[in-house]
């Protein structure tokens, strides 16, 4: 048996979710697809940057061919508003930043706003998932690798405006993604380059997180 039959056979495949490098369904994402069983799937800004009409057809490529094979399809993205979300103006509409969300007058209000926006520009091209909110607390007066992306440093405050987000996005037809791994809203630099410390101890970390 090869190596990628097994990967479907069993079901191994279907754990993963993987990026794609193009525009387009190429041959290798095919492969993904028939040959190792993979259905689920992540965008960047590398497959959106040509536009509303590509990505559209990027996604119902995938789901067809996911389909074909008998797999679910699931197609994810970072979708945040402010500095983290794959769609950008001037392709894509504008959407506000959490920052702006919490800073202004009704940020409750504004919160269903950003979601409903998250899911009009997301459900026509059909993304079944937003990798968002960040719930993690960010510490006032510190430089922190979250910066724009938070909630607030308030733990029910930010817990009450994530569970805006998620119960409005997924009411009208878009999974949420609660993330990151708690205490990164205190780390600096980016744990995608660098290894991650949190100097906090644990009677802080819990305090933060009741």
């Amino acid at each position: 048996m090869r190596q990628s039959n097994f990967w479907k056979i069993t079901g191994i495949g279907n754990l993963f979710m993987v990026g794609i490098s193009g525009t387009s369904l190429d041959q290798n994402t095919l492969s993904l697809i028939k040959d190792f069983g993979i259905s689920k799937f992540i965008l960047f800004s590398r497959n959106t940057k040509k536009g509303p009409k590509t990505l559209k057809q990027l996604c119902k490529d995938l789901k067809e061919a996911c389909r074909q094979e008998g797999l679910t399809p699931l197609i994810a993205i970072d979708q945040e508003g402010g500095p983290v979300r794959r769609l950008t103006p001037p392709l894509y509409p504008d959407m506000p930043s959490p920052q702006e969300v919490i800073t202004s007058n009704q940020p409750e209000i504004e919160m269903e706003r950003l979601a409903q926006l998250s899911v009009a520009i997301l459900k026509p091209f059909g993304i079944d998932i937003n990798l968002a909110p960040v719930l993690d607390l960010c510490l006032e007066g510190e430089k922190h690798v979250l910066e724009g992306r938070c909630f607030g440093s308030d733990p029910e405050k930010v817990s009450t405006l994530g569970a805006i987000y998620i119960e409005q996005i997924e009411r009208l037809g878009i999974m949420a993604t609660a993330k990151h791994f708690p205490g990164i809203g205190r780390v600096q630099l980016d744990p995608h380059h660098h290894l991650p410390i949190v100097s906090a101890n644990e009677e802080e970390l819990f305090r933060e997180m009741r």
